[in-house]
């Protein structure tokens, strides 16, 4: 598996099968999590602490980048690299949505939703997904997001990938 991270570093659309959001009480601190795994980058524990937490989440959030029917997580090219960006918490996606401008809907996406479609952005040039970004950013290849979600939900992504 691998794990990356950059050390240099709206309103409210409900999928129709997404559940609700997560609420900033409900989640863990991913600037903590991100900061400790940054700063260990060896350390497996700190690197499960934090992808853990990524995938025991109900939902990811996502910048709706078209319209429904058509809907589908933006994408961005960051130093020729093209990434989904997600968010694993509102506050995450406040601090971007503010700091970028974006007045785009939120996609509140449960993790097996935002992985089929992020299997269809991969077939259209993206290769990995960033979540938070800022300061606290942290990313995966999007080979890696069935394997992770195998080890860190101990069963099989229920889709073919």
């Amino acid at each position: 598996m691998g794990w990356f991270f950059n050390k240099d570093k709206g309103k409210d659309k409900e999928h129709a099968s997404a559940p609700a959001g997560t609420s900033s009480t409900s989640s863990p601190d991913f600037n903590v999590l991100a900061s400790q795994a940054r700063n260990n980058p060896n350390s497996r524990a700190e690197m499960d602490a934090l992808w853990g937490a990524v995938y025991s989440l109900p939902s990811w959030i996502f910048i709706d980048a078209g319209t429904f029917p058509d809907s589908h997580p933006a994408t961005a090219v960051i130093d020729g690299t093209r990434y989904v960006m997600g968010f694993t918490d509102h506050p995450a996606a406040d601090y971007y949505w503010q700091g970028a401008g974006v007045t785009a809907d939120r996609m509140i996406l449960d993790i097996v939703t935002a992985a089929q479609m992020i299997f269809e952005l991969e077939a259209r040039g993206a290769t990995h997904v960033l979540f938070n970004y800022g300061p606290n950013q942290f990313f995966c290849p999007i080979q890696n997001i069935a394997h992770m979600y195998d080890y860190f939900n101990k069963e099989k992504f229920p889709l073919p990938y």
